[in-house]
């Protein structure tokens, strides 16, 4: 492919991304599959541009307001690579597949373009949307700049090495002799992170059963949540399972696990994760009105992996700081609630719920927990830092009544979670 082919490759991308709401990843699988030709330096050089596109898209929308994706990278072509006009003119009509000549009304954008500067105010220069510039600052009082400048930088990635199939002193050798340079995570001892991302069907570890695709911080979050073999677990939002298979490992496959849904698909996927896994303790359910009746005061734990802002996977969705709302974020708050409602009945006496987001805003995390527990008097806050497995470093040595992980402080996506017991 030509560079300016590329570039009409990046253009197309970003426009059905921003047509259909695909995460990003989605939208390049998808182009990928329709153009078969493109061999692996275009795909990475394609993959490049729409990333770097969203995660300078406030300051391209603030030197050029209302650009459309065409706009959007050929303003990229100026503000990131620094080219000339002439440069970004000759890209865009090199080729038959190229993007096609600029218009004047572009060139007369493109030459007015200014750099990033010193002066731009802090959401423009650490690209995320002004109206969430409070909620940050209440985040991380003093370290946003660094918080969200670590939130822009691409995510590793990360495997869980199955215990019931593997060490992972084995998984690592395994990979090693496939060519794969890994090294183990520093916070998880299941935990495995690539030098570089690559693609991973083709993994023989993975095909097998022996590893799952999984961020460090959720491997975390998942160990909190003190699963032991025999006991009754129940995944209230199970989604598409890598915390229930985390889980049913820590069980030793002895036990039960309800994971539940309200998409049936992503459960019919998890169930072939399981048997791959050499998980047969789990058991599959869709959401339906009336929650759990009949399950009252029966888990031993719940964990509530909420639906959220999920803010803290900006670093794998750039893209969705730009399509969260104001309105969407009271959605997801009214959600929450509703689901502490749903499961606190379930939990046992002397049993646990683990409420869970990927969110750093207090509105869905502190402040839900408040409301909660002023309605319930039987549950209490527990120290998360007992749940973690014996020889865990904890990465947050200081009080806090909440286990809270980002980017910037732990190198993990963003999670926050709350351990909160039922009284006997």
């Amino acid at each position: 492919m030509t560079p300016g082919a590329r570039l009409a490759a990046a253009i197309e991308i970003l426009d059905e991304a921003e047509a259909t709401r695909l995460p990003l990843d989605r939208a390049l699988e998808r182009w990928a599959k329709g153009h078969r030709y493109a061999g692996s330096k275009d795909r990475a050089a394609i993959s490049a541009r729409v990333y770097d596109v969203m995660r300078a898209r406030a300051l391209i929308d603030a030197r050029w307001p209302g650009a459309n994706p065409r706009e959007r990278v050929l303003a990229s072509l100026k503000l990131l690579d620094a080219l000339p006009c002439a440069d970004i003119r000759a890209l865009a009509s090199d080729g038959k597949y190229a993007p096609g000549a600029l218009s004047e009304a572009e060139e007369a954008k493109l030459d007015a373009l200014q750099p990033a500067s010193g002066e731009d105010p802090r959401w423009v220069r650490l690209n995320y949307p002004a109206w969430l510039d409070e909620r940050f600052e209440a985040a991380f009082p003093g370290r946003v700049e660094e918080e969200l400048a670590a939130l822009n930088r691409p995510a590793p990635v990360d495997l869980r090495a199955n215990l019931l199939k593997t060490s992972r002193d084995g998984l690592l050798q395994e990979l090693g002799e496939e060519g794969i340079e890994a090294q183990p995570t520093y916070w998880s001892p299941w935990g495995i992170r690539l030098a570089s991302p690559r693609r991973l069907r083709a993994v023989g570890a993975i095909r097998e059963g022996a590893a799952e695709i999984q961020d460090e911080g959720s491997q975390l979050v998942s160990a909190l949540v003190g699963a032991r073999p025999g006991e009754r677990i129940v995944d209230y939002c199970a989604g598409a399972g890598g915390k229930t298979l985390a889980m049913g490992a820590m069980m030793a496959g002895e036990g039960e696990i309800l994971a539940c849904d309200v998409d049936g698909r992503r459960l019919a996927r998890l169930k072939e994760r399981a048997k791959r896994a050499g998980l047969y303790n789990i058991t599959t359910k869709v959401h339906e009105p009336g929650g759990l009746s009949g399950m009252e005061a029966r888990a031993d734990r719940v964990l509530l992996d909420v639906p959220c802002s999920g803010t803290g996977t900006w670093r794998r969705q750039p893209e969705a700081r730009w399509r969260l709302t104001p309105e969407e974020l009271e959605t997801y708050g009214r959600i929450q609630r509703e689901i502490l409602e749903e499961a606190a009945p379930i939990v046992r006496p002397g049993g646990a719920l683990i409420y869970v987001t990927c969110s750093f805003f207090r509105e869905e995390n502190e402040d839900q927990i408040a409301r909660f527990l002023a309605a319930h008097d039987e549950f209490e806050v527990v120290d998360w830092r007992l749940q973690l497995p014996e020889g865990w470093p904890v990465p947050a040595p200081g009080k806090s009544d909440y286990l809270r992980l980002s980017p910037a402080s732990t190198g993990t996506d963003g999670f926050f979670a709350a351990l909160l017991g039922r009284r006997l």
